[in-house]
């Protein structure tokens, strides 16, 4: 929510301070996907500590919750991003996705050669995605940001 903010926020202002709202943005963005990481891997016990990691614990919240939450937040905010031609978003989605595909792979299937060997072509072929999409002429521009004056 705060990502979305400031970027609305950016586009209302003056040139100068465009630029600080989308950077507060990008951050928000990256800081909210390395909290979501870490809780699909371990949950979130609402800061009660290290000791509340059973599986019935009242108020705590299960890492399968928050790597379901963390794949559809992803999925929709590509979705939009890709929409509204904001190629850094998209890019820093598809970087998380992969993280988080992975890291889920590896969590529950174990690293063998095997697995290893197919996600390293996975790897090699979300890369050719992004170069593709980087390189691709954009579908629409996006919206021009308002001067103040």
């Amino acid at each position: 929510m705060l990502a979305y903010g400031t970027y609305r926020m950016s586009l209302t202002l003056e040139p100068s301070l465009q630029r600080l709202a989308l950077i507060s943005s990008r951050a928000s963005i990256l800081l909210v996907n390395f909290g979501f990481w870490v809780g699909s891997l371990w949950g979130d016990s609402f800061g009660r500590g290290h000791y509340n990691y059973g599986a019935n614990v009242p108020g705590r919240v299960p890492d399968t919750t928050f790597a379901l939450a963390w794949a559809a937040a992803l999925i929709l905010t590509g979705v939009w991003a890709a929409g509204q031609n904001r190629r850094w978003v998209v890019n820093t989605v598809s970087v998380f996705g992969a993280i988080h595909l992975y890291t889920q792979f590896f969590e529950h299937l174990g690293a063998t050669p095997g697995s290893i060997v197919i996600a390293g072509l996975g790897a090699i072929g979300i890369a050719m995605a992004l170069l593709r999409y980087n390189r691709s002429e954009p579908l629409s521009r996006p919206p021009a940001p308002a001067v103040a004056g």
